[in-house]
């Protein structure tokens, strides 16, 4: 992605060009932030597997004598699962929707106080000791 493409989702500015690449970020503008936010819900169609189960083995149960209800019960229910066995293997539980989104370096502060994060302070030059300031006077 050039960063001409970066816009940012809270003001909408779009980055300027950037010279900049690396590995991990590709041309992300400096001072800019990718956020990602995972949303991890339940697939609709996992419960309506188990309706299915459920209710296939009511069915074959309302055929059977009352009297004999209970004792074929688990085989009602073996063979339920078996006819969805497949469908079910196949269709996870939960459902991961992944956005991503950038945000500007002047919108940044306020983006990081609303998720409840703080921004990181670049690490400041440690004062020289004395006598590396002494040094540098004498030009070694």
């Amino acid at each position: 992605m050039s960063s001409e493409n970066y816009v940012c989702s809270i003001s909408g500015i779009s980055a300027p060009p950037s010279p900049h690449e690396d590995e991990i970020l590709d041309d992300q503008p400096v001072g800019w932030a990718r956020v990602t936010v995972a949303i991890r819900a339940e697939n609709a169609a996992y419960p309506e597997i188990i309706d299915a189960i459920q209710n296939l083995t009511d069915s074959q149960l309302a055929q059977v004598d009352p009297a004999e209800r209970a004792a074929a019960e688990p085989m009602a229910r073996l063979l339920a699962r078996a006819t969805f066995a497949s469908l079910l293997a196949q269709t996870p539980r939960y459902s991961v929707v992944t956005h991503e989104v950038y945000v500007s370096g002047e919108q940044l502060p306020g983006a990081l106080e609303a998720l409840g994060l703080e921004e990181e302070e670049d690490e400041q030059e440690e004062e020289p000791d004395e006598g590396e300031e002494h040094a540098d006077e004498v030009g070694v």
